[in-house]
């Protein structure tokens, strides 16, 4: 579960924003500095089912 301020290791992305998916659904705004991956904003999406 990706939570804000979660840092996450061992990806290689360049430096920049992310948008970060669970398949079609966004889960995270994610921000990459060369080593490592850190949740800026997670979302709290409601899936139709749950409505």
């Amino acid at each position: 579960m990706l939570r804000q301020g979660k840092v996450l290791t061992g990806i290689a992305a360049t430096t920049g924003l992310y948008l970060a998916t669970q398949g079609d659904i966004p889960v995270a705004l994610v921000r990459s500095d060369d080593q490592q991956i850190i949740v800026v904003r997670g979302f709290n999406l409601m899936s139709r089912e749950d409505d």
